[in-house]
């Protein structure tokens, strides 16, 4: 008898996982909402009561789905977890998170948009969009105080930068599953980042190496410098790459090195090769 119940104990945690693996798949696809229980119950081929017996309804599923999967790869748990200058010096460390966990990376965002309002059932559970951006904040000015670097950059700008570019990426890369284009956008943002945060006080934005192309992912330095100086996002990309382009063409009268871009390159896009500013100065 002993025997029995465990292979029967054993079945019931093998149906549990099979349940949560096709709700996953589901929920990922197509979102929380629009998953229905029966659609659960046919891929894993029992009954709508089966899913009952084990979960007691969908929310029931999803909270089991959530605890199994754990925070991994949520950029609120990971980024939570870092402290210092980390807070952006290891974001392409989080890029390798993404790319290890497409589907829950799909779920994330279903969940995360079925709920972006403050009244929908699990948006206090689901969105940290404040607590995240107060500790990268907060990170960065310890360590900028500990190294002794006063810059005029506003953290609380440069924080919703961060967060900003962490989705924005993510959600390009769900599209086109480009890990080369991934990796290298997080190393470029990484990169021009730290430059703004930890350079010279006094240092413009072509003090810096500039790689400016027409692509989101490379224009992270120029965007950067430029939202940390002003005090607020730039709401229009054309402008910003206008701007961008006055300033190599000015960088180049004034003496500064011009050499061609180079970038990888990508059957999925399209691009304008523009030159790199390497200040002479």
């Amino acid at each position: 008898m002993a025997g029995h119940g465990s292979a029967s104990a054993q079945r019931g945690v093998e149906r549990r996982a099979r349940i949560l693996d096709a709700a996953l798949e589901l929920f990922a696809e197509q979102g929380f909402i629009l998953t229905s229980l029966p659609m659960i119950a046919e891929r894993v081929g029992i009954t709508h009561a089966g899913i009952l017996h084990h979960f007691g309804s969908k929310e029931g599923v999803l909270r089991a789905l959530l605890e199994r999967e754990g925070p991994v790869p949520h950029f609120s748990a990971w980024v939570l977890n870092e402290s210092g200058a980390d807070v952006i010096a290891k974001l392409p460390e989080y890029a390798e998170l993404v790319i290890e966990h497409p589907l829950e990376m799909e779920l994330q965002f279903q969940l995360f948009w079925e709920n972006r309002h403050q009244a929908d059932p699990m948006h206090e559970e689901l969105l940290f969009d404040n607590l995240i951006r107060e500790h990268i904040a907060s990170e960065l000015t310890a360590a900028m105080s500990a190294r002794g670097v006063s810059n005029e950059a506003d953290l609380g700008v440069l924080a919703y930068n961060v967060f900003g570019f962490v989705i924005g990426a993510n959600s390009q890369w769900l599209v086109g599953r480009d890990d080369v284009m991934l990796r290298a956008a997080y190393r470029r943002f990484t990169e021009s980042a730290l430059q703004v945060l930890f350079g010279s006080a006094q240092c413009a934005p072509s003090e810096y190496l500039i790689s400016l192309e027409v692509w989101p992912e490379d224009c992270a330095t120029l965007w950067f410098s430029r939202c940390a100086r002003n005090g607020s996002p730039d709401k229009s990309r054309g402008r910003f790459l206008r701007a961008a382009q006055r300033r190599v063409r000015q960088c180049g009268k004034s003496g500064d090195q011009i050499l061609p871009a180079e970038r990888p390159e990508s059957r999925h896009r399209q691009h304008v090769s523009t030159p790199q500013v390497i200040p002479t100065r």
